[in-house]
């Protein structure tokens, strides 16, 4: 049984019976009141009288008019979309290649550590999952000047500070979780003092014989933990 449908049935017959009986009320006074004015005569003493059921009579109409509103229910505000995995990358300095964009789309958010090269690059991005993107040294076209040099962002759950080079991290670190930095193109991952500090690598132009890395990282009911992609 739908409990709702009753709850709303229930009010509908008090609420209607209610009315009913108080308008049958009423009338009840008003002819009695009658009656007496006939049999008596005038009497101004008990014109204020007939105020009490006329007053009744229009609740009684005004709860019989309330049954017949359908109650409405509050809506429910929209769910934001669960935060599970989150795809990290950093100096692609003007390429970004395909099998990148292909990890990234069964991600639910990109972090930029920098070094981005276009602005295409962020639209791109932008295009895979909402996007949180700093500055980087070699970002120096007016686009880029819009981004920040650092930010601090919570995605599920996850408090992240990002910057793009290692050496502007505060010694604060109070409330994060994981330090995102990019520069020297190559992986970082370890854990010190419960913050998980990270460098994916450069996912873009490969430079001298290092590898080609970004990273992902998952949440799971039990924590979070980052798999490493070396991009072929």
């Amino acid at each position: 049984m739908n409990r709702k449908k009753t709850d709303r049935d229930l009010y509908y017959l008090v609420t209607r019976g209610t009315g009913i009986v108080v308008c049958a009320a009423s009338l009840a006074l008003f002819l009695y009141l009658l009656r007496i004015l006939t049999v008596h005569g005038p009497d101004l003493t008990l014109a204020g009288f007939f105020l009490v059921p006329m007053i009744t009579f229009v609740i009684g109409l005004l709860l019989i008019k309330l049954s017949n509103v359908e109650t409405i229910e509050p809506s429910k505000k929209e769910a934001k979309p669960m935060v599970r995995k989150i795809g990290i990358l950093s100096d692609t300095h003007g390429l970004l290649r395909q099998e990148v964009l292909r990890i990234l789309a069964n991600c639910d958010a990109v972090i930029h550590a920098g070094d981005i090269g276009r602005e295409e690059i962020l639209r791109e991005l932008g295009a895979c999952a909402p996007l949180y993107a700093v500055r980087g040294n070699n970002d120096r076209e007016d686009w880029a000047k819009e981004l920040d040099e650092r930010i601090c962002v919570e995605l599920g759950g996850i408090r992240f500070f990002v910057v793009h080079e290692k050496r502007f991290v505060p010694k604060d670190l109070h409330d994060t979780d994981v330090v995102v930095f990019g520069h020297s193109h190559q992986y970082f991952c370890e854990t010190k003092d419960d913050v998980l500090w990270l460098n994916p690598g450069s996912c873009g132009r490969r430079r001298f014989s290092l590898p080609v890395t970004m990273a992902v990282l998952e949440i799971g009911d039990n924590g979070f933990e980052v798999v490493k992609y070396t991009i072929s």
